[in-house]
């Protein structure tokens, strides 16, 4: 017990350390973040300008009105915040082929955990703010939203979150066998534009297929159809099926990742 709470500490421990540094790093480069915020700003204005023409001789697309469609690019965009705070996930089989990751195999940490807080941009916390403020913005302009499915929501599109991250350390850990990824990286992310759009619009098939094996539909249309139109009992249910979905990916991440650990080991980097 004692050596376990002493484990969790340790990577506490490091967790804030690496949090400092990230802070330093942004009162020195507060040029980069702005120029950052202004992106994520326009952007963001421009989906809506986007949505707003391409409905205005519409009521709506299917049951998709205005102000889900607002909603929806908050979701997107707070997620994607999110997702850039663990950036270094998309390049792990870098970190590997560099020999990166023996920098951590010495030290009394998880090595997975070490390489990615150790990257970690605490500045990317800030535009999640901007896609916040869109969601709240749709939910009290246009909405009477319970605040059980408004958490509901938001943890639905954080463990979307994290099933993504699982996947793309899964293409990182293949870097142990096959070096450089970014053909697979670059797959992966040609999927992601689809959750920018309504995504129960598309055929079953392909619902499917982005529910489970290009998961991005739990990004931003799961979360804006448990605010608006799914009851708490339908929410549960996406969200049950959710969780399992996750189990899956990061279970497989994580058996992968520590076979890819091993034997890098065994051959001596």
């Amino acid at each position: 017990m004692v050596g376990t709470f002493a484990y969790v500490r340790k990577h506490v421990f490091m967790l804030k350390r690496y949090l400092a540094i990230s802070l330093v790093n942004f009162s020195e480069y507060k040029i980069v973040f702005y120029v950052n915020m202004m992106q994520y700003i326009i952007l963001g204005t421009v989906w809506i300008i986007f949505w707003g023409l391409l409905i205005s001789n519409l009521e709506g697309i299917a049951h998709w009105r205005m102000p889900m469609l607002i909603m929806l690019t908050g979701f997107v965009y707070f997620n994607q915040a999110i997702n850039d705070l663990f950036w270094h996930t998309f390049r792990l089989d870098q970190v590997i082929i560099k020999g990166e990751i023996e920098t951590h195999l010495v030290r009394p940490v998880n090595v997975l955990y070490a390489l990615v807080v150790g990257k970690i941009n605490i500045a990317d916390l800030l535009p999640a703010m901007i896609g916040m403020g869109i969601i709240l913005y749709a939910v009290f302009g246009y909405f009477e939203i319970m605040t059980i499915k408004f958490f509901l929501g938001l943890l639905a599109g954080l463990i979307g979150v994290g099933i993504i991250q699982s996947i793309m350390s899964i293409i990182g850990a293949l870097g142990f066998w096959f070096g450089n990824m970014m053909s697979l990286r670059m797959i992966l992310r040609s999927f992601k534009m689809a959750e920018r759009y309504p995504m129960d619009l598309y055929a079953m098939s392909i619902q499917v297929f982005f529910t489970f094996v290009m998961p991005f539909i739990f990004i931003g249309t799961f979360p804006v159809l448990i605010l608006t139109r799914y009851t708490l009992q339908e929410s549960l249910h996406i969200l049950g099926i959710e969780i399992l979905v996750f189990i899956f990916w990061f279970g497989l991440m994580l058996f992968i990742w520590n076979r890819g650990v091993r034997r890098y080991e065994s051959v001596g980097g």
